[in-house]
């Protein structure tokens, strides 16, 4: 691989003229010493670090709404392409000082083929991933829409999802237990799609609705 920097507008991999995909974006990148250094836009913070110096209060509605449209922009982006995050939670979502939200880190995102089997090293976080991504299935991007759920419950509750267990409890509580995220009530989140959006994301992987239906709403 050549040594130097390379502009990813030079072969036109630069796909999001308009920057509207809301996924961070690639500026540059180039090999040092034979490692690929990957250059990105600067954000001022993600959404956890928002979350944490509003003193955990929660978010407005319309906030968490234009929230959570950005982020589904982002990954129906995703599934035209085949692609599973496999790790989204609010630290992966940047944020810009006009409240754009955009979706990052993907280290251990994985492209979805109909040849795809189980994945034995692949867990994500645990408190956000999938039953079936902990149970190291076969995934599609619906794990993605169960982990959407999960961040939308943490935006409206104000609290950590399975705050109260370690690490290897929530595994054994989603993944063996069948236990799910207490959906909260409609008086609470202000908005009652929320709420039921939040139950469909939580059902079996067929049965979650596609990120295309959820923007829709």
């Amino acid at each position: 691989m050549q040594e130097g920097p390379h502009r990813p507008e030079q072969d036109g991999a630069d796909l999001d003229d308009r920057d509207e995909h809301h996924i961070v974006r690639m500026l540059d990148h180039f090999v040092h010493r034979s490692h690929l250094c990957i250059v990105f836009e600067v954000l001022n913070v993600n959404l956890y670090e928002l979350l944490r110096q509003n003193n955990f209060r929660g978010l407005n509605a319309g906030l968490v709404r234009t929230f959570a449209k950005q982020l589904l922009r982002s990954l129906r982006v995703l599934r035209s392409a085949n692609v599973i995050h496999c790790d989204l939670k609010p630290e992966n979502i940047l944020v810009d000082d006009t409240f754009t939200a955009k979706l990052a880190d993907f280290g251990i995102s994985r492209e979805m083929r109909a040849t795809m089997t189980k994945q034995t090293d692949l867990q994500g976080t645990p408190a956000y991933a999938s039953p079936e991504q902990l149970r190291h299935e076969k995934l599609s991007t619906s794990a993605d829409a169960y982990a959407f759920g999960v961040v939308l419950w943490e935006l409206l509750t104000r609290a950590h999802p399975w705050a109260s267990k370690d690490m290897n409890q929530t595994m054994y509580a989603v993944a063996t237990k069948g236990e799910r995220l207490p959906v909260p009530y409609e008086d609470v989140v202000g908005v009652p799609e929320f709420a039921e959006t939040i139950r469909a994301c939580f059902a079996a992987p067929g049965s979650r609705p596609t990120f295309e239906a959820m923007c829709a709403t």
